[in-house]
């Protein structure tokens, strides 16, 4: 170190604190450190100063105060103060020779005084040397007490500063446990950091509302934890230190949260759209917008469920009691027990079917027949046809044959040569009529009909046999009429 011998005495008083404090030598992951150095008047003149630099013992060794790079900065109310190089040109004052970090405070008018009012110069960002001793702060002043006559040295002194050996990690090393953003929507991310050593290890702790990302894990050492979020969340930080763990929190809320179940004892009032997976209601539930229900939807035997807007379930709609449908005041559909269902003076209309287990009693008109038949063929029969049809729906196939040869003869042969008809249905049995081919004079036309029943996607086929004899002649009409829905055959 310099020889301070032949430099004056200061005209002002310093002393040194740090923060924190006290001062220990430097670890892993130990945070900068800041110095405060306190200059003040001891006496009863006015000081004048222009210029202070105080040089900081720089290294490895148990003397060093500072070591690493020098990107320690400072400030002072009133004053510059920068860091400077051995180098820089137009010095007043001679920098010691060896290693140090040197910062100069210059004040901006060097006639104001140094009396009432101290100066607190602070150097943050300091890097403090790891081995544990004592450092002397080398500090150089140009000051004195008549403006005229400023000294051709400068005063000298030196505060010495105790580096302590560090003790096991403070619990307080480890703090700012926070998120980036202190709220986030359902299914946000969330950014968790915090300062400490990267020598511990961290532990991120959190409810069902919070998931790590991909390929986060929840016990690490960087100081910082990502993930995402779906309802409030508190997280916990803990961490072992002197054989003891310690915990610190921190929460993010959300404003549109996604819960799992949620329980209220009170009234619960929800202005907008609300979609639930599963509710229980034990009481009265009110809702005065739509109510959209994916699952069940469950409501106590003493509880009441009302809706002013519409109640829609895209699945099972379960009632344990009785349910009761009304238009306005009128009550139009009723469940009677396990009787069966009252619909009060209105039209039951199904789109599907409908399967009645039990007897079906009507006290009014039942419509079942909701369109018009179709006339499938009409034509003369002169020999043998065929016609093959598919029901779109259930319905009635209706066949009529008439004969129109006239005899006078009574042992003509077209009186005793026939026509033959068959209606078979897939699904059920097959049905016979037929006609002669001809008529004596003076009766009525020959005439025979078929009329089978026929269900959804049955097939049909038609059939008139027989050979035509040498006058013989008819005509034959076919009819279809279908049940419910008008469809024609296929």
């Amino acid at each position: 170190m310099t020889d301070p011998a032949p430099l004056g005495q200061p005209l002002l008083d310093y002393a040194v604190i740090t923060e924190p404090f006290p001062l220990y030598a430097a670890t892993e992951g130990a945070p900068p450190t800041t110095l405060h150095i306190v200059v003040s008047n001891g006496g009863a003149e006015s000081v004048y100063c222009r210029e202070i630099i105080f040089s900081l013992p720089h290294g490895d060794l148990a003397q060093s105060l500072v070591d690493g790079d020098k990107d320690g900065d400072g400030s002072a109310t009133g004053w510059t103060v920068e860091q400077i190089d051995p180098g820089v040109p137009g010095l007043d004052i001679a920098l010691p020779e060896g290693d140090y970090e040197h910062f100069r405070a210059t004040h901006k008018d060097e006639k104001t005084g140094v009396d009432r009012s101290g100066i607190t110069i602070t150097l943050k960002n300091l890097r403090i040397s790891k081995e544990p001793g004592t450092a002397r702060i080398e500090i150089r002043e140009t000051a004195t007490k008549d403006l005229g006559n400023w000294p051709t040295s400068v005063g000298y002194t030196t505060c010495a500063l105790t580096k302590f050996p560090a003790p096991e990690v403070p619990v307080q090393i480890v703090n700012d446990f926070r998120a980036e953003k202190p709220e986030a929507a359902s299914g946000g991310n969330v950014h968790l950091t915090w300062r400490g050593p990267t020598t511990l290890d961290y532990t991120v702790s959190y409810g069902s509302g919070a998931k790590a990302a991909d390929g986060q894990k929840d016990t690490i050492r960087d100081l910082k934890w990502d993930g995402t979020i779906t309802r409030d969340t508190t997280f916990y930080l803990t961490y072992d230190i002197n054989q003891a763990t310690h915990c610190l929190t921190t929460t993010v809320t959300v404003p549109d949260p996604s819960l799992a179940a949620l329980h209220v004892e009170g009234d619960t009032t929800v202005d907008g759209s609300t979609t639930v997976g599963s509710l229980t209601v034990g009481g009265a539930l009110t809702a005065k917008d739509a109510v959209t229900v994916q699952k069940d939807l469950t409501v106590e035997r003493d509880g009441t469920l009302t809706t002013e807007g519409a109640l829609a379930a895209k699945g099972l709609l379960t009632a344990s009691g009785d349910l009761t449908v009304t238009y306005g005041d009128q009550p139009k559909m009723t469940t009677v027990g396990m009787d069966g269902l009252q619909v009060q003076g209105g039209l039951l209309s199904t789109k599907g079917g409908l399967t009645v287990s039990g007897t079906f009693e009507a006290a009014g008109d039942v419509s079942v027949f909701n369109g018009s038949a179709f006339r499938k063929h009409s034509g003369y029969i002169s020999d043998g046809l065929e016609l093959n049809y598919s029901a779109p729906t259930d319905g009635f196939i209706g066949v009529m044959m008439e004969s129109l040869t006239v005899e006078t003869s009574a042992d003509a042969q077209e009186l005793t040569a026939q026509w033959g008809l068959s209606v078979d249905v897939s699904s059920g049995a097959s049905y016979w009529g037929g006609i002669p081919q001809g008529h004596r004079k003076g009766y009525a036309n020959a005439q025979d009909s078929v009329l089978a029943p026929v269900r959804k996607g049955d097939s049909i086929k038609i059939a008139v046999h027989g050979p035509q004899c040498v006058k013989g002649s008819g005509y034959i009409n076919v009819f279809w009429i279908p049940l419910g829905k008008s469809q024609d055959l296929r």
